[in-house]
């Protein structure tokens, strides 16, 4: 199907209904090789089941329906009535499936002579298979020798605007899809998935004969993961430098108290108020 996303419209649908009958062939061919019965995958899964059943209980009420009492997978204590006649469960997966369940399984093989190819749908038979695949896919020429015909009028493509970068080939899947297409890391000594050739554990052989196993990198512990035990080295101390000498503080003077102050305001002259010039002559001359 990779191949075929790039292709135009024409080819891509050619591409498909060839791929299409090469399967439908390829399952014709095995469908002739099977005998006639249950399919081998059914009878399969309906093996592994019956392995792993837990029984408890099969109380019986009559020759076709019984009380099956089984432990299931969250280890609770469940009981369930079956029919075998009618193919009918209470749990109702063998009516929706067409399968028989658990519950029918314990009874089935618990009473011998019992086949469970006889209690499984005919949907999945290889008869109902092989119907399904009897016919074919015509084959057809090439696009060159298709017929031509007049419809009257020309088909033009739908104008688009083409986004930029390259255009995108895969499909974006649902959320319950898998995602086949997420790429695998491969080994290149074991091939094996999951890991790369540096980390392989797989023991190399030397030209002697000689086996060795890879060494493992040790890291180194940071602050964050080294605990009381692996703490970090110690930095070494670079020599300290010689400090310089401060210099000294001139001292601050000191006030002069309240008291002090006032005595010297009371022996000074107080103090004379000149109003022009002349007033100032008179002062100095009445001094003098």
């Amino acid at each position: 199907m990779r191949h075929l996303k790039g292709l135009l419209l024409h080819e891509l649908v050619d591409g498909l209904r060839e791929l299409i009958m090469e399967k439908r062939y390829l399952r014709k061919k095995i469908a002739r090789q099977m005998e006639d019965g249950i399919l081998p995958n059914v009878m399969k899964e309906l093996n592994a089941i019956s392995m792993n059943l837990q029984v408890v209980k099969v109380a019986r009420s009559d020759e076709d329906i019984a009380e099956v009492t089984l432990i299931d997978k969250w280890n609770n204590t469940r009981r369930h009535s079956v029919d075998l006649a009618n193919h009918k469960c209470s749990c109702r997966e063998w009516q929706l499936t067409g399968k028989p369940c658990r519950h029918a399984l314990a009874w089935i093989l618990s009473n011998r002579g019992m086949n469970i190819g006889d209690y499984v749908h005919q949907y999945y038979s290889v008869a109902k298979f092989r119907a399904a695949y009897e016919g074919r896919v015509e084959a057809m020429p090439d696009r060159s020798q298709w017929p031509t015909m007049d419809l009257g009028f020309k088909v033009y493509p739908p104008l688009l605007g083409r986004s930029a970068g390259r255009p995108r080939k895969q499909r974006i899947r649902g959320c319950l899809e898998k995602k086949a297409t997420k790429k695998k890391v491969r080994c290149i000594r074991c091939k094996d998935f999951g890991h790369f050739a540096k980390t392989c554990q797989m023991p190399v052989v030397g030209e002697d004969g000689e086996t060795a196993t890879p060494k493992k990198r040790k890291r180194q512990p940071t602050e964050d993961t080294a605990g009381p035990s692996q703490q970090p080295p110690k930095k070494k101390k670079s020599p300290k430098r010689k400090k310089t000498p401060k210099k000294k503080k001139t001292p601050k003077k000191k006030k002069t108290p309240a008291k002090k102050k006032q005595k010297q305001a009371e022996v000074a002259p107080a103090p004379s108020v000149v109003r022009s010039l002349k007033a100032w002559l008179n002062m100095s001359a009445g001094g003098s």
